[in-house]
């Protein structure tokens, strides 16, 4: 189920809220995120808000498409990569 689609589901299951924190694949990309073209600036803040939400289960696949428009700062990949091979 694509990033976007169980956003929405979360607001009506809050059993799919709970279960998405702890899934293993997190695939972030314009779409995913449920960015337009003109909102790619937003990308780093739902990034950013989606790992804080993550439980600490771990993840197996984190996965970033974004190009320069983007404007993903270093420190921001950091950390991301940090959250993720940090074990729970």
């Amino acid at each position: 189920m694509p990033l976007c689609d169980s956003a929405h589901s979360a607001c009506v299951s809050r059993t799919f809220l709970r279960s998405w924190r702890c899934h293993p694949k997190l695939i972030f990309t314009e779409e995913t995120l449920g960015l337009k073209r003109t909102e790619a600036r937003d990308f780093t803040s739902r990034v950013n808000q989606i790992l804080k939400n993550h439980s600490d289960t771990g993840v197996k696949i984190l996965e970033f498409v974004f190009d320069d428009r983007n404007n993903v700062n270093t420190c921001h990949l950091n950390s991301w990569l940090q959250k993720a091979v940090t074990p729970g």
